[in-house]
């Protein structure tokens, strides 16, 4: 299946932290079998409402394919890491 994950990383990290913090994204698909695809950013944007009292945050967006039993884990990893102010994973169609 193929997912496109757009990840919302905390505004106040220095880029050495906001690389660790990519490279964490893309390693917890990785162990699962997962591949990436392709990738965007981490880009600083403004958000339309304030997240954990940050108004701003570095947007990446991945697109990658994994088997669906990973997808539920890899939410969990991400939910529990704080240095990630959101992330959504969507499937996209064939």
């Amino acid at each position: 299946m193929t997912y496109e994950g757009l990840f919302i990383i905390r505004p106040d990290l220095d880029k050495e932290s906001q690389d660790k913090a990519v490279e964490f994204i893309k390693e917890e698909i990785t162990k699962r079998e997962g591949q990436i695809e392709s990738a965007q950013g981490p880009d600083k944007k403004q958000m339309a409402y304030a997240i954990k009292k940050y108004s701003e945050g570095f947007y990446y967006l991945l697109n990658f394919s994994a088997p669906p039993k990973a997808i539920a884990e890899i939410n969990t990893i991400y939910k529990l890491n704080d240095t990630l102010l959101r992330h959504f994973i969507l499937k996209k169609e064939a």
